[in-house]
């Protein structure tokens, strides 16, 4: 298991490098925006040999000076944990946000998650255990991210979601878009999902 959880790691930063180093220069118009990256198929290729789900994100930075990513775990609507897993590092003027659920575990009861943060002059990382719901095998999980660009101004973000629902798959929908755009106006579409992990980015200083 530790094995299989360093090689994770080891490809994750070889991609969160291939993305930083291949970022086009911004405009004035695009300055303190995020979106979702589009990867090419050597990405897509990198990044599935170890993620059973990901998500990228690049961003453009003139006013910020730090950067912070973290995980917070729902349970029917509530908060439960405010912080499970969390990065922060110096924000450059273009990086790249890489989250990665990697592929469940030998014991089926836990899955390691990945957290990196990139730019040309170097890359963070982070990597640990999230649990699954006891009785996950009988859920249905739905992952969710960020779809529209946003504007990066000391909020926080909601960047990606992972949803288990008791519900079959016809019963339940994936979050909706309203939650990404305006997380706190729509908390309550929580509570139609067993456990949601909410991944959150802030930049700041």
């Amino acid at each position: 298991m530790k094995r299989l959880r360093l090689v994770g790691v080891l490809v994750f930063i070889l991609l969160i490098g291939t993305l930083a180093g291949c970022n086009d220069e911004a405009s004035e118009s695009e300055v303190n925006r995020i979106a979702v990256s589009d990867l090419n198929s050597r990405e897509e290729a990198i990044l599935s040999t170890t993620a059973g789900a990901s998500s990228v994100f690049n961003f453009t930075n003139t006013s910020y000076e730090e950067v912070a990513v973290w995980i917070e775990k729902y349970q029917s609507g509530e908060l439960v944990e405010d912080e499970i897993g969390s990065i922060k590092t110096l924000a450059a003027d273009k990086g790249s946000i890489i989250l990665a659920a990697g592929k469940v575990l030998d014991d089926e009861k836990s899955q390691a998650y990945h957290i990196g943060i990139g730019d040309e002059s170097g890359t963070s990382s982070t990597s640990f255990i999230i649990k699954n719901p006891s009785n996950s095998n009988n859920m249905s999980v739905m992952y969710g991210e960020l779809s529209q660009e946003q504007a990066l101004n000391q909020k926080e973000l909601v960047l990606a979601t992972i949803a288990y629902s008791n519900e079959n798959e016809q019963g339940i929908s994936s979050i909706p878009v309203d939650f990404y755009e305006n997380a706190k106006a729509h908390l309550d579409v929580l509570k139609k999902y067993s456990t949601v992990y909410v991944i959150k980015a802030k930049l700041s200083g």
